[in-house]
């Protein structure tokens, strides 16, 4: 009996424990740099594989029927991971490393533009 009581203040100050824990304050961000910086490295990663397959299509075997449907929709898909890449540089604005990366997203949607451009027209992506 002694040790299920025990059992029992040990579970219940565990559960007061996980309770007594303050909650984050509204208005508080969830984002830190690191975070940021992860969320940026994998929509980098994102948009270097786009670049890969709109480079693939636009220069191999197929380039003469390549899809301007497809190259369009990637180039589209590369200058909005631009932009969400530098919505989450600005959170950090007073810092030289973010600024930098949204320097480069900017200039690979810039990149993909102009490729695009040489093979179809995409209007305004």
């Amino acid at each position: 009996m002694t040790f299920r009581c025990s059992l029992w203040f040990v579970l219940f100050g565990l559960c007061l424990s996980a309770c007594a824990a303050p909650a984050p304050m509204s208005g508080q961000s969830k984002h830190t740099p690191a975070s940021d910086q992860a969320e940026i490295q994998r929509l980098q990663q994102r948009q270097q594989e786009l670049v890969s397959r709109m480079q693939e299509l636009q220069t191999g075997p197929a380039a003469a029927t390549s899809s301007c449907q497809a190259i369009c929709g990637w180039t589209q898909n590369i200058c909005d991971l631009s932009e969400r890449i530098c919505r989450i540089a600005a959170r950090h604005s007073g810092e030289a490393e973010f600024k930098a990366v949204c320097a480069q997203a900017k200039l690979r949607c810039a990149r993909a533009r102009a490729k695009a451009g040489r093979t179809c027209n995409c209007g305004a992506t």
